[in-house]
């Protein structure tokens, strides 16, 4: 939370990682993005590598007509 309050308050403008909503500005809709994220424990889960061997990637596979 810090460094998007920290932008916000520097009013931070560009392409940047604390720019949660893409508009090219940090601001309050960016913080209440956040607050709201951390309120109800939202993370991000990655699977582990030695899960996905087995699995194809739709990206990969051929399609055959």
């Amino acid at each position: 939370m810090t460094p998007v309050d920290n932008d916000s308050a520097n009013f931070a403008t560009g392409y940047l990682v604390t720019d949660i909503n893409g508009d090219n500005l940090v601001d309050l809709s960016d913080i209440g993005v956040v607050d709201t994220n951390n309120l109800n424990f939202v993370s991000k889960v990655i699977p582990s590598k030695l899960l996905l061997k087995g699995v194809k990637s739709p990206v990969n596979e051929q399609v055959q007509e």
